[in-house]
């Protein structure tokens, strides 16, 4: 079993230039916290028995990236930065570890056997098992900067709890300097009906504005304005990520369960198909 000694901002480091990307981003979360920027590389078993005396060149290779990653944020001031090669599976390993932290973060591009697959695996699996907050860290293409300007998108609708998505969507507002743009979702149909069926409404109020004026008074720094989605909103909200710095959505699951929680058809889009950086908080049932 692995423990988490305190609560930490934890990045999954794997060596490529996208998790370099999600340490960057990270060091905001854990400075304006207070807390440390926990990097961790975990060492995949091999199947094979090791040679005495033979070189650990999986180790060599996680050391060598967890100090490119800790290269990258050192110059952090408020930043205290802490560095852990562990050998296990990454997806159970980094689930673990999540059960003691604020937040699990990972980039979206992996390396490797992991360049095709790692967001339907370790991203994938950590959205739906973590006992945290998950951010999946990306750019809008490969080769692109993770965008650090635009708003923060939440979406949101009367089925699923509200509360703990708008309360990260407006910390992260604060920490962030930016506006926090709130899509709230009606009626919402299938995605085979035709795109010009969906209409958008700028400005409008919906049946959860009490709450957003909740997190307003919370938040009076944070600037916050509302929309309502009548349709399909998933291409809509595609549309926003690209100019957005982070889109929020939500993971439900009840209490004291202990399998994974459920992501609702916008949050799964969201996660998948985001052209900015997402985050995944968990919402008590």
């Amino acid at each position: 079993m692995v423990h988490s000694p305190q609560k930490s901002i934890i990045v999954g480091i794997d060596g490529s230039t996208a998790a370099i990307r999600a340490a960057e981003w990270a060091a905001t979360e854990a400075a304006d916290r207070d807390i440390p920027l926990r990097l961790v590389y975990v060492a995949e078993p091999n199947g094979e028995d090791p040679v005495a005396g033979a070189p650990n060149t999986e180790f060599d290779y996680g050391r060598d990236a967890l100090e490119a990653a800790r290269r990258a944020v050192e110059h952090r001031d408020a930043v205290k930065v802490e560095s852990e090669l562990l050998h296990g599976k990454v997806d159970s390993t980094l689930a673990e570890l999540s059960e003691g932290a604020e937040m699990v973060v990972v980039g979206s591009v992996g390396i490797g056997f992991f360049a095709e697959m790692i967001l339907g695996s370790t991203a994938s699996s950590l959205a739906r098992t973590a006992r945290c907050a998950v951010a999946i860290v990306r750019a809008p293409h490969r080769y692109a900067e993770v965008p650090s300007a635009g708003p923060i998108v939440v979406p949101i609708e009367s089925r699923s709890p509200v509360d703990a998505v708008l309360g990260a969507a407006f910390f992260e507002g604060k920490i962030r300097a930016a506006e926090v743009m709130i899509p709230q979702l009606q009626r919402i149909r299938p995605w085979a009906v035709p795109a010009s069926s969906t209409t958008v409404a700028r400005g409008a109020t919906g049946p959860l504005e009490d709450r957003v004026d909740t997190f307003r008074g919370n938040f009076p720094t944070v600037v916050a304005y509302s929309m309502l989605i009548d349709g399909y909103p998933i291409a809509y909200l595609e549309q926003l990520s690209k100019s957005a710095q982070l889109v929020v959505v939500g993971r439900r699951r009840q209490t004291g369960a202990e399998d994974a929680g459920t992501l609702d058809g916008t949050a799964h889009a969201m996660v998948y198909h985001a052209k900015c950086p997402v985050l995944v908080v968990p919402s008590i049932t």
